[in-house]
C-alpha cells in the first residue's frame, strides 16, 4: 500500500531538466530506492526458503513468483543504475501496482 501511495505521489514533470533541485522529488526517490531493497530481500529470502527452480514449492513454481521477480529485477535496475532507456520506462514502474494482486489473490 506504501509503495502504491509512493508511486502515486511521482509528479513525470519533476524532473532534473525542469527542476534541477527538488526536495519532494528526493524525499520520493529514497523512499522508493528504501522500498525497493526491501522487495528485493523479501524475494531473497523466498527464494533461500522456498528454492528457485526445484520442488513444487519453489518460488518460480507459479505465476505470482515469476511476476514478482521480474518486477523487483526491473524495479532495482530501474532504481540504481543509470540507463537512460530503463529510466525513462513507465511501464516498469506501473508494473509496481500489481504487486498488491497477490495479496488479494492469497486472501
Amino acid at each position: 500500500l506504501i509503495n502504491a501511495v509512493i508511486l502515486a505521489c511521482f509528479d513525470p514533470h519533476d524532473s532534473p531538466e525542469y527542476r534541477p533541485v527538488s526536495a519532494r522529488r528526493n524525499v520520493l526517490k529514497a523512499i522508493n530506492q528504501t522500498l525497493s531493497i526491501f522487495f528485493g530481500f523479501e524475494c531473497l529470502i523466498k527464494i533461500i526458503s522456498q528454492g528457485l527452480f526445484i520442488g513444487p514449492t519453489s518460488f518460480l513454481s507459479d505465476g505470482w513468483g515469476w511476476m514478482d521477480l521480474v518486477i523487483v529485477t526491473l524495479g532495482l535496475l530501474q532504481d540504481f543504475l543509470s540507463v537512460s532507456w530503463l529510466r525513462s520506462m513507465a511501464v516498469i514502474r506501473a508494473s509496481r501496482m500489481l504487486r498488491p494482486l497477490r495479496a488479494i489473490n492469497k486472501v
